[in-house]
């Protein structure tokens, strides 16, 4: 997948994914193509492949080229269209792309290695290309068209353990080669491209598989099986090597964004992380050792004379991440995350530190996202701010941004949310379609819609518009949590307007999907709106505030207290009440808003007038003047939140055709991601917009 990069520490969004590719063997290794949308493969099954995004939104290979062994590590030096592939046999291939990348063609064949090509560089200022083997190998050759002999090694050296990565510093010849046992080889390539070994950087204690030099701040990034990360700063004098830990897998990708200064990582648990190189960190603390604790001086479990002097037995040692002194577990019983040190996760720190611990000094810097997906690779390009990632499940993935957004409701409010774009959105002022969604009953954009928004966009190709409710989360609104299904209503009409000016077309085709609360609010809206809305889809909607209320035995207390004020009182009441006379509904309640979604932005109150408004709210009445616009509803079979029996009622007796009922197991919130039912409605919903926006 791949993050959406935004400038500033702490505002970098989550990653968004944008479009996937199912691959039937094993990959090897993928690169993305900067000018075209479009990525190079490395099959196990003796393939290179370019994959290249199609009209539909969907990648197919333009080439498909096979080898005489599986290709295992691949450079592509777009300029130029110059793509080296290291291969299994030991072999490298350079390739010349073709300009339209439909066909690739064999220049050179590279000999030296017998064994698996574990990475490969080229350098065009040098006309130079580097690779390592399996058979601990470093190979210098002459890319020079002109060179007579460039296929044999024009230099070559021996590594103490397998390489298993490489870059290069390109303006004084110094290569870097991250070794299987965590040191980095720092060598010299003198004038006639022979390797001088210079000390080597030792940090790591795992295997070495991402190297990254940045030529303008002279960093070298390197990832490692150990979890870290260590950005070595060769240009100081001294050298200062700063440790970022945040990882809790093996590294498996770097790449620095330096127009905003990022550094992005990537572990196999598919987790990214967002390191932001403009803040000035500490170099890492070194561990002091002793015998005993360097507080209370208690003796370490190793310190014979003193435990027998003291009459006390011997102690584990620990450290303190901030000061680096040996201490006892009972002197740093607390734990902080120390970002300036290179810690973003929570680590040990001893009693003396703690006391003069700064808060500004435990304010994360790094930003993470779980791709829920084991991954083995992978890559980045700044200038479309696209990450693409490998799953361990052979699917390619790659991401986009969704955008903030907001526009002006009812009553001038301004209503926030996000906007969806389809990467590959058609020109065609007639074929553009998209959908309009918001949430029910209190809910948030962030509770669970931007699954439902990614696929539709990156699946159906639609523009999503996603946003919430006037008084509730981003957008504003006068009282907070104020539950207006009327202005709710009339809100959707407001949002179909920004899209037509934002997309300059008034001839969009636009679908409704609604949720709860607002799965009724789409049939009033899709009456009011004939002309413009071509397709709805509403899943376990309210159908009747009055048949609901009467399942809730405290809101009609409420509703009974108010008699003289209705629709005015303005004071708070909970939501969620966990003393509700029916602990079923209050349980379920209380899973998805609290347990399940524990957004920040969300609080467990609305007006009074709220639950005034909802007993009046019949939305059923709009369904029989739905027709001819195409009705897809979801029903939960053990819904007592809105009723199974009074939606599968209202939609035999009061929708006419075209419409389509879908019954999926569970309760109300069944249907949301994450949850027994989720994807079986996503997929209905997507097959529904289809049919019908396309």
């Amino acid at each position: 997948m791949a993050a959406a990069i935004d400038e500033g520490v702490g505002k970098v969004r989550r990653p968004e994914l944008l479009n996937k590719i199912d691959v039937e063997v094993g990959i090897n290794d993928a690169l993305l193509l900067t000018s075209e949308d479009g990525i190079l493969t490395a099959l196990d099954d003796r393939t290179l492949r370019v994959w290249l995004r199609r009209q539909t939104g969907k990648y197919w290979p333009s080439v498909c080229h096979t080898l005489e062994s599986s290709p295992t590590a691949l450079y592509y030096y777009e300029p130029s269209r110059r793509l080296f592939c290291g291969c299994d046999s030991g072999l490298v291939h350079e390739f010349i792309v073709a300009d339209d990348f439909n066909k690739i063609t064999l220049e050179c064949t590279y000999f030296g290695h017998q064994i698996r090509i574990q990475a490969v560089y080229f350098s065009y200022r040098h006309e130079l290309l580097l690779t390592a083997c399996r058979e601990k190998k470093l190979n210098c050759y002459s890319t020079n068209p002109i060179d007579e002999n460039r296929q044999n090694a024009r230099g070559s050296y021996t590594l103490a353990s397998m390489g298993m990565s490489i870059t290069m510093d390109e303006t004084f010849r110094q290569c870097f080669i991250g070794d299987s046992t965590g040191n980095i080889h720092f060598l010299k390539l003198n004038a006639n491209n022979r390797f001088e070994p210079n000390k080597p950087l030792s940090g790591h204690t795992g295997s070495v598989q991402n190297l990254l030099w940045d030529p303008d701040t002279k960093w070298l990034y390197s990832g490692s099986f150990d979890t870290a990360v260590i950005v070595w700063d060769l240009a100081a004098p001294q050298g200062v090597a700063v440790e970022l830990n945040g990882h809790s897998d093996r590294l498996v990708g770097i790449s620095y964004d330096n127009l905003r200064k990022l550094l992005l990582t990537c572990s196999a648990d598919g987790h990214i992380g967002v390191w932001p190189m403009n803040v000035k960190r500490n170099e890492t603390t070194i561990w002091l050792e002793n015998d005993s604790c360097q507080i209370c001086r208690m003796p370490f479990f190793w310190n014979i004379r003193e435990m027998w002097t003291q009459k006390q037995i011997g102690l584990r040692q620990h450290h303190c991440r901030k000061c680096g002194r040996a201490v006892c577990d009972k002197c740093a019983q607390t734990r902080k995350a120390l970002p300036l040190l290179g810690y973003e996760t929570v680590q040990r720190i001893c009693d003396d530190c703690i006391k003069t611990l700064r808060n500004d000094e435990t304010v994360p810097l790094a930003s993470f996202y779980d791709l829920r997906q084991g991954t083995i690779k992978m890559d980045y390009r700044q200038g479309k701010k696209v990450m693409m990632s490998i799953g361990t499940d052979r699917t390619i993935k790659m991401n986009f941004r969704r955008e903030n957004i907001e526009f002006f409701g009812k009553d001038n409010v301004i209503l926030r949310g996000w906007l969806y774009c389809p990467s590959s959105s058609s020109s065609s002022s007639s074929s553009q379609s998209a959908i309009v969604m918001t949430h029910g009953f209190s809910g948030l954009k962030e509770m669970g819609l931007d699954e439902f928004a990614r696929t539709f966009c990156c699946d159906g190709n639609f523009y999503v518009l996603v946003y919430d409710h006037q008084t509730f989360g981003s957008s504003d609104g006068q009282p907070r949590h104020d539950i207006n299904p009327y202005s709710q209503i009339d809100d959707y009409s407001y949002a179909m307007n920004y899209l037509e000016n934002r997309l300059n077309n008034k001839n969009i085709s636009i679908g409704i999907w609604g949720t709860s609360y607002s799965g009724g609010h789409v049939f009033v809206v899709g009456k009011r709106e004939k002309r413009r809305i071509k397709c709805i889809v509403s899943q376990v909607p309210t159908i009747s505030g009055k048949n609901n209320l009467a399942r809730r035995p405290q809101w009609q207390k409420i509703l009974a207290e108010d008699q003289h004020c209705l629709y005015e009182n303005r004071e708070y009441i909970p939501i969620v009440n966990q003393a509700n006379e029916n602990m079923d509904l209050s349980n379920s309640f209380y899973h998805f808003f609290v347990d399940k979604y524990n957004c920040n932005e969300w609080i467990n109150h609305m007006t009074r007038r709220s639950i005034h408004l909802y007993s009046q709210y019949e939305p059923w009445k709009s369904l029989i003047d739905l027709s001819p616009i195409p009705l897809l509803m979801i029903v939960a079979k053990q819904d007592t939140i809105t009723s199974t029996e009074d939606q599968i009622d209202a939609y035999e007796k009061q929708v006419l055709e075209p419409k389509r009922l879908v019954l999926v197991d569970g309760g109300h919130f069944s249907v949301y991601p994450n949850e027994q039912s989720f994807e079986i409605v996503v997929k209905e919903a997507l097959d529904w917009f289809i049919k019908y926006l396309k």
